[in-house]
């Protein structure tokens, strides 16, 4: 197999950068790399510092060259696309009915609050035809939503008067 030689300034200099973040990434204690963290760093080093071809990489890899292409041309290691909002096309009728047993839930003392699960079959009664997954992603946000985040609390804003003066 023919290997392309690192000639270029730039090329070298990514491979710096490649070899480094992946120092960085593996010696980090916290963090293991996951699955698409860990594939970005094998292409990049397989191209900037083994000096493969991108076919060479996709056979290697089994990846499509489109995939290897992006992550090449791509300046980081991370691709982030988050939604905006989440659809909801089967939960999105029954939201009332879930705030409503969220509510009566939190209401309830600690002894007699019920789990998701339980509410999930409660909603599952109204006619509900989803997953379980969806009301556990929803409640977080209601929490957020309808939680105040701190206790009411008296302050006292002047020294109370003594009643011997």
């Amino acid at each position: 197999r023919r290997r392309r030689p690192l000639s270029t300034t730039s090329n070298r200099s990514n491979a710096l950068c490649v070899c480094l973040s992946i120092r960085t990434v593996l010696r980090h204690p916290n963090h293991r790399p996951q699955g698409g963290l860990l594939r970005r760093l094998t292409i990049r080093r397989a191209s900037f510092v083994q000096g493969k071809a991108i076919k060479e990489i996709c056979r290697d890899l089994r990846l499509s060259r489109k995939t290897v292409r992006k992550v090449l041309r791509s300046e980081g290691t991370a691709f982030t696309s988050e939604r905006s909002v989440q659809p909801q096309p089967k939960l999105g009728p029954f939201t009332d009915e879930l705030d409503r047993l969220l509510n009566a839930n939190a209401a309830r003392s600690s002894r007699e609050r019920v789990t998701l699960m339980r509410i999930f079959e409660e909603l599952r009664g109204f006619g509900y035809e989803g997953g379980y997954d969806a009301v556990r992603l929803y409640a977080p946000s209601w929490r957020r939503r309808e939680g105040t985040g701190t206790a009411a609390a008296f302050v006292l804003t002047s020294p109370p008067k003594c009643p011997h003066s």
